[in-house]
């Protein structure tokens, strides 16, 4: 079934390079009724837009005029997928590389769609705009690169640098404030608004992320169901939930907005069997069946995928923290009292990816598994043998909205102006003008060639999984604490499922002498960044 499947998408994706399929070049969603939508990153929750409301002469895409740069080297830094200059640690994951900027154009066009639409999209930017694109890859870790081209005179008109090195970089005066920037269009569809705003601070914007950036939405972790365990259990989960038949079909039910946390557990429990019940351990014989594998860092994503926030920004434009109000503590109290792995009715087996992928892709005896979209498209689409199907993470309530969280642990980029740059009209103009040539909305564009080619057409191919993919794509949500680990918040909140203790009290009690005071210290540094004498 599944290399049909594969066949299919071929298929598919020949046809749509062929003829241009609208609904497809478009970004649309097909919802089964034959009417379409349009996915909105912007969007903060569930895609519910009305076809209708949708002005049909309003182009989906603008790019900015043609402008001649008469030859203008346009030279972007970005994270290197070689591990050199200390640890490889101290860049981030380097296996994860910038594909998403440049190729290499003296190799030819890639085969590959997402390479090729890189390719084709610099080709047309260079040949429209009379300029040249160059990339340069890193060195050493890039805060300490960025800080360096003081003294070695070193000028880039961008750097693509990983989340957490561009948070310290804003904070000693390596990076522009994008919105001192007058003609630098930070409203243009192409850029994540969430992004945009929830990334700010003293209204000041340092990082963003959008449809030129393809590793915010590969590192967002949805729950994955292997559909074929969940035939097998079908009838005895509509029977758990009342005879309700909604519960027979997994996408529905997230669309019907039923797809909890609560009934997630009560579904892994169902679909639980521990044969050799003398190791006491799910998982430990291959001929187990597993309700739940997870993911060592899955309560952050369930948090936040359940509506948690650390911070919010304020009507000042600042973070600040909202972790101890009631709703987040009940939510912090809730994963904690039912995905801490001391806590589980059936002791689920949890850990890092290589475990994952025993009980998951190779055995293929669990149900429900955390994974990112780089780990689905990358390893599950290649390796598995079974149907499989991605879903947001549960709400804690029926009906609530769901939330995608980009997470920036190791492989996330941000897009950056540096402080030191070659020509800051020109860096405006080609950032807009890159941004713009990425939109999911424009025709074989980078974004296009991820969203709809490579993830759709490979693991949602039919309308249902489109729907619930459609919905992932338009919830992420940032939160800026994130970066910074104020107060060891980020670590609390990753870890609370090996935590032997609830850790939410005892962190909001020291807040006053610990992460409140982080946060304004770093509200200050985006105020008044650290200067470094040229």
């Amino acid at each position: 079934m599944k290399n049909a499947v594969k066949l299919l998408t071929l298929l598919l994706a020949l046809v749509m390079l062929v003829s241009c399929l609208a609904a497809c070049n478009t970004g649309s969603n097909n919802n089964g009724n034959g009417n379409t939508t349009t996915p909105n990153t912007n969007n903060n929750g569930n895609d519910n837009t009305d076809p209708d409301e949708t002005d049909p002469d309003e182009p989906l895409y603008t790019v900015p005029e043609k402008v001649d740069l008469q030859g203008y080297t346009y030279k972007a830094y970005v994270r290197s997928n070689i591990p050199t200059g200390g640890k490889p640690m101290d860049d981030g994951n380097p296996a994860f590389y910038c594909e998403d900027f440049w190729i290499d154009p003296a190799l030819g066009q890639p085969e590959d769609a997402l390479a090729a639409s890189v390719y084709k999209r610099n080709q047309e930017i260079e040949g429209t705009y009379n300029v040249k694109i160059v990339q340069v890859s890193q060195t050493a870790n890039m805060v300490t690169e960025l800080s360096n081209f003081y003294q070695t005179q070193e000028r880039y008109d961008l750097t693509i640098i990983l989340a957490k090195s561009a948070a310290q970089a804003a904070t000693q005066n390596l990076l522009r404030d994008l919105k001192s920037l007058s003609n630098l269009d930070l409203t243009h569809e192409a850029y994540d608004q969430n992004s945009v705003r929830e990334l700010s601070m003293a209204n000041k914007l340092y990082y963003l992320s959008g449809d030129m950036n393809i590793s915010t939405l590969d590192a967002v972790a949805p729950t994955v169901v292997n559909l074929e365990r969940y035939a097998d259990y079908t009838e005895a989960i509509v029977e758990n939930f009342g005879g309700d038949t909604t519960y027979s079909n997994i996408y529905k039910l997230v669309t019907d907005g039923k797809w909890t946390m609560d009934t997630m557990l009560q579904m892994a429990a169902i679909a639980s069997s521990d044969v050799d019940s003398t190791d006491g351990d799910l998982g430990a014989n291959e001929l187990d069946a597993v309700g739940y594998f997870q993911y060592d860092k899955s309560t952050l994503y369930y948090f936040y995928g359940a509506g948690g926030r650390l911070t919010q920004i304020n009507d000042e434009g600042s973070p600040e923290f909202v972790i101890q109000n009631e709703k987040n503590q009940e939510l912090f109290d809730y994963i904690y009292n039912h995905f801490n792995k001391n806590n589980f009715e059936k002791k689920y087996p949890n850990g890092n990816s290589v475990g994952r992928k025993t009980n998951f892709i190779t055995n293929g005896n669990t149900l429900f598994t955390d994974m990112t979209l780089w780990d689905i498209r990358g390893d599950l689409y290649i390796n598995s043998t079974f149907d499989y199907g991605v879903l947001p993470n549960p709400v804690h309530n029926a009906g609530d909205s769901y939330n995608s969280l980009v997470y920036f642990y190791n492989v996330v980029h941000l897009w950056a102006i540096p402080s030191l740059c070659e020509n800051i009209e020109n860096a405006q103009l080609m950032m807009n003008i890159m941004a713009a040539y990425s939109n999911v909305n424009k025709p074989e564009s980078t974004m296009n060639a991820y969203y709809e080619r490579t993830l759709c057409f490979t693991i949602a191919p039919n309308p249902e999984e489109r729907e619930v993919m459609h919905i992932i794509r338009n919830s992420q949500v940032y939160d800026i604490a994130i970066l910074y680990n104020w107060g060891g918040w980020e670590d609390a909140l990753s870890e609370i499922n090996k935590s032997t203790t609830n850790q939410h009290g005892a962190l909001v009690s020291t807040m006053a002498n610990g992460a409140i005071p982080e946060l304004e210290d770093t509200i200050e540094l985006f105020r008044n960044p650290g200067a470094i004498l040229d």
